[in-house]
């Protein structure tokens, strides 16, 4: 099954694949950002064939075959956005940059024009920052 375009984009430029099957949180904010920002661009489009866009791998009786995720996953992230998302840069909770800067990417490619590409490499800078001050590089 070939991979959805907007999978693919985000995948290039945040350099994770939403589509792994795992709970780390780095993917699972990307993965929810994806399906709230499709939902809000494509109202009509059922929360299963948003699930349906993120497929994986799976082994039944010693076949590979491809499992999608489920609605209630669709359904479970756009409860949370509201708790997690602000279109105000300055004002965005750190724990939630990835999943900000994700749903940005996405509506921009989608259609409308938040996305701010230099928040990018201003978050990964700022991440840089975080991870030597707790290692005691900075002061």
């Amino acid at each position: 099954m070939e991979q959805h375009p907007l999978l693919k984009a985000v995948q290039e430029s945040f350099g994770i694949n939403p589509s792994l099957r795992t709970r780390r949180r780095e993917v699972v904010d990307v993965r929810f950002a994806i399906m709230v920002a499709i939902k809000h661009k494509h109202k009509q489009m059922s929360l299963k064939k948003i699930g349906e866009m993120f497929s994986y791998p799976v082994i039944v009786k010693g076949k590979r075959k491809m499992k999608a995720m489920n609605h209630a996953t669709v359904h479970h992230a756009l409860k949370t956005h509201d708790d997690k998302y602000t279109p105000d840069i300055e004002s965005r909770s750190f724990l939630y940059q990835s999943y900000c800067e994700a749903y940005d990417f996405c509506i921009n490619l989608l259609g409308d024009k938040i996305y701010q590409p230099a928040t990018i490499s201003k978050m990964r800078n700022e991440l840089i920052l975080e991870q030597m001050q707790r290692k005691g590089g900075i002061c």
